[in-house]
């Protein structure tokens, strides 16, 4: 190990080591108090991944028993995520809900790879994985003319609740929008605007379907 200004009094190496020695010691008290779990979690992505893939469309809620309120954001027990992201599917989606560092943390453990000790810690308190799926997708489109009109869009799909420990389906809600009656827009950020207003109102469907379960759904991070 290279060390400049005279090993820093000499003293450098010795201060360099017990840090390497703490921070190898925290490594291994984490191992011993949450490395079996984690791994326990990981192992179950392929289930949960498998079964939102082919679960057929929720025409109705379906009522998720003795779930935990859920807790979305830094340190919460849930993150939500999109079919796509986790399937890697390469299809265009709306609502685009990316995997939170948990999640991440779960999958680099799953597939063998060595994950971020800060994400790994916020794996720890994740105990439910909310699966967001897209089945209708319709553009609102301006009309052309000199007067701002538009094609209405709307969006419409479910999100399935599952549980990491077991790696089951707990529940899921159907959610479903569509563009408001009026948009307000520059002419030069017609489009952004009209895509802005019909993604707040499917998220506000989300959260407002899983609101008797949600603590802090507004909505998940995304």
């Amino acid at each position: 190990m290279a060390v400049g200004l005279m090993g820093v009094l000499a003293g450098a190496p010795a201060c360099g080591e017990d840090k390497e020695a703490r921070r190898a010691a925290k490594a291994a008290a984490f191992e011993r108090d949450h490395g079996a779990a984690l791994r326990d979690k990981a192992a179950k992505l392929e289930a949960i991944v498998a079964d939102a893939a082919s679960r057929a469309p929720l025409g109705s809620v379906a009522p998720a028993a003795g779930v935990a309120k859920l807790h979305f954001g830094k340190g919460g027990n849930a993150e939500a995520v999109n079919l796509e992201t986790l399937t890697q599917a390469k299809a265009q989606v709306f609502l685009a809900y990316k995997n939170g560092h948990g999640l991440k943390a779960l999958q680099d453990l799953a597939a063998g790879r060595e994950p971020l000790q800060s994400s790994l810690r916020d794996a720890v308190p994740l105990d439910y994985l909310l699966v967001v799926r897209q089945a209708e997708f319709v553009d609102p489109v301006e009309k052309t003319g000199t007067l701002f009109k538009f094609k209405p869009g709307r969006v419409a799909g479910d999100a399935l609740l599952y549980g990491l420990a077991k790696g089951e389906f707990l529940g899921g809600v159907p959610y479903q929008a569509a563009s408001s009656e009026t948009v307000t827009a520059s002419r030069e950020h017609t489009e952004a605007a009209l895509r802005g207003d019909l993604s707040r109102r499917a998220e506000e469907a989300i959260a407002a379907a899983l609101a008797p379960l949600a603590e802090d759904l507004k909505p998940p991070s995304r």
